[in-house]
């Protein structure tokens, strides 16, 4: 699972790596350049966690609340295992 996470990741980074037009650019001011993509890097990949990072915590809410109720009913019905 760390591998798939930490592929995607990469493969995310590349993506906003490539599409910044650093390239493109005329300018030699090149620190800015760099500066540039690599805050457009940073708020891309915030937003990206801005839209998963609730879908997640959602999930493992759900998760976390079925677990606890299947132990609670479990507990009451005698069946604990």
């Amino acid at each position: 699972m760390k591998r798939i996470v930490l592929s995607l990741s990469l493969a995310l980074t590349m993506v906003v790596f490539m599409a910044v037009p650093a390239f493109a650019a005329t300018s030699t001011d090149i620190d800015g350049i760099i500066q540039t993509a690599f805050t457009e890097a940073v708020a891309s990949i915030l937003r990206s966690v801005g839209v998963i990072l609730p879908i997640a915590l959602g999930l493992f809410g759900t998760v976390l609340a079925i677990k606890f109720a299947l132990r609670f009913f479990k507990s009451i019905t005698g069946k604990a295992g």
